[in-house]
């Protein structure tokens, strides 16, 4: 029987005082890797995702929107795309995720075309032009705004007033915008009938959908049907609604007919919320012991919770401090007498949003490269050091002696091969991870990573070990060649070729190791991310000897 044969009798029983959980000894499904019921239809290219969407009768489109985020069309001649074989219709776009023009039409090949022939002249940015005026703005909150502390122990004011010179250090770290480039390009099919509205669309937030498409179009959210589908990526990219709400307005003009919206890629590449760009910067104390007696970080970058507010409801007010600029360093298990963290918010308004581990991909990069530099200031084993720190942490410190030990840490390697580690609390998981690189005559290749992760309970080590290595790839592939730039207001990144991830031949090989020593189970998406950037980053110093503090890598190192 399924759960919904069961569900009226089970409504009629009543709710016991007391279900104890049946013991983790007793459990046959949970705890070991299970089969993926989805796999047949992925490796069989079933028609399961958004794009896969076909129904009677049905319209196709896209969109073109302003290529500077904010802006309008001052003028726009469309004539050429109406004329089109296949285009019906042109329709001008106006809503709080972006302006420009959606196009209906026969079939998708003639919308695309249709939307490279319309010709528009487009206000100019409301942001600073180009990328190095954006990252000044930051940079100058990183310096001049005060932020909020969210750790603060001890008193560092006191403990830095005094230090002798050869005590310190400070380093500055940068990060740039980056997009989601989810292998499939946003889209969503909708229909409008009699008042009613269904959506088909790769979603993460079908609520929000739901909420947005009745503002938008003047009905009732009980009218409102929002089917979702698998998504071909989504990495928190598809937490936003734009592309299903263009679908959604489209919808309304088709006299009924159902109408599927695809964007190009180079459409979504260039229209994305992007990973906020950030700057850090740091300094530390160092004692006698050579462990950091004091050390104070201050990270700046764009309001992610404003930028999505803006796209929603911008009348909602946001007040007190917001952690996801911070987190990944102020959160972390390390014990340190003098210890502060503050966050500060540049008045950028880049639309920026979730990207697969939010604020730890970037903070976790400052604050683990930082440690990095203690470590060799001091002239301390750098996994030794942070078990040190983490001694009022037996979970955390556990971790780093498990990840020590899976990659035999502190054997000699061969010429032209050197290690970095890295360890990020987040999502309520303790992950450490080691990455060997060689350096060869093609350029750095990384050849192997060792991951250990307390998730507290293991329900499926199998998926556990999948979204490890794809979080570890996903970060791997920022921190060797990913950036979102902008010229003239717009990004230039447009596809693959300017926007790559690691590919195939490029991809170590993995060594997992799970552990459930935490008294809370955490998440596992995202957890794989934050420590395999500063890893790599710490790795190709110890094989160059360059500090880069800026990313991505490939800046100033070769990738293989």
């Amino acid at each position: 029987l399924t759960y919904g044969e069961l569900l009226d009798t089970a409504a009629t029983i009543p709710v016991p005082s007391d279900a104890p959980l049946r013991p983790a000894s007793e459990w046959k499904i949970l705890g070991k890797p299970q089969l993926r019921t989805d796999l047949r239809a992925k490796v069989t290219g079933a028609p399961i995702f958004g794009i896969d969407v076909d129904l009677p009768d049905m319209l196709h489109g896209t969109v073109k929107m302003s290529p500077r985020f904010w802006s309008k069309a001052r003028s726009a001649d469309l004539s050429a795309a109406g004329k089109i074989p296949g285009v019906i219709k042109i329709v001008p776009l106006e809503t709080l995720t972006g302006n420009g023009f959606g196009i209906i039409a026969t079939n998708t090949w003639s919308a695309f075309k249709a939307a490279e022939a319309i010709e528009a002249d487009w206000t100019d940015a409301e942001y600073p032009a180009d990328s190095e005026a954006q990252m000044a703005v930051i940079r100058t909150a990183a310096v001049e705004q005060p932020g909020w502390a969210l750790r603060d122990d001890g008193n560092l004011e006191t403990v830095f007033r005094d230090a002798p010179a050869d005590s310190l250090l400070e380093a500055e770290y940068e990060v740039p915008f980056l997009a989601h480039a989810c292998m499939e390009p946003m889209n969503a099919t909708a229909q409008f009938v009699d008042g009613k509205l269904t959506i088909w669309a790769p979603n993460q937030v079908p609520s929000i959908l739901q909420f947005v498409s009745s503002l938008v179009l003047d009905i009732s959210m009980d009218d409102i049907s929002i089917n979702t589908t698998y998504l071909g990526g989504g990495f928190g990219r598809r937490l936003e609604w734009d592309y299903a709400l263009y679908a959604a307005l489209l919808a309304r003009e088709t006299g009924g007919r159902p109408v599927k919206i695809t964007w190009t890629r180079e459409e979504d590449i260039t229209h994305d919320a992007y990973r906020p760009a950030a700057v850090g910067r740091f300094r530390a104390r160092i004692g006698e012991s050579g462990l950091p007696v004091a050390l104070e970080g201050k990270i700046a970058s764009p309001s992610l919770l404003k930028s999505y507010v803006r796209r929603i409801l911008p009348s909602i007010p946001l007040v007190g401090p917001e952690r996801y600029i911070s987190e990944g360093a102020f959160d972390q298990p390390y014990t340190i007498p003098n210890y502060r963290v503050s966050g500060a918010e540049a008045d950028l308004t880049v639309p920026v949003g979730s990207w697969r581990s939010v604020g730890y991909s970037f903070s976790s990069f400052f604050h683990e490269c930082f440690l990095d530099e203690v470590a060799v200031k001091s002239g301390i084993d750098p996994v030794e050091m942070r078990q040190k720190l983490m001694v009022d942490h037996p979970v955390a410190a556990k971790v780093m002696e498990s990840v020590a030990e899976m990659a035999n840490w502190g054997a000699p390697l061969p010429a032209g091969k050197a290690r970095g580690v890295a360890f990020a609390l987040s999502f309520g998981s303790w992950v450490a991870e080691i990455i060997e690189i060689s350096g060869t005559a093609e350029g750095i290749r990384v050849d192997d990573v060792w991951i250990a992760a307390d998730v507290g309970q293991a329900l499926d080590p199998g998926i556990l070990q999948a979204q490890l290595i794809s979080g570890a790839v996903f970060g791997l592939s920022s921190a060797i060649g990913q950036e979102i730039t902008f010229a003239d207001g717009k990004v230039e990144q447009s596809n693959f070729h300017d926007f790559d991830a690691m590919r195939m031949a490029q991809c170590p090989e993995f060594h997992i190791r799970i552990l459930e020593n935490a008294e809370k189970m955490g998440g596992a998406g995202e957890i794989g991310v934050p420590p395999a950037i500063p890893a790599l980053a710490n790795a190709v110093f110890a094989l160059t000897g360059k500090r880069i503090r800026r990313l991505p890598l490939s800046r100033e190192v070769k990738f293989a």
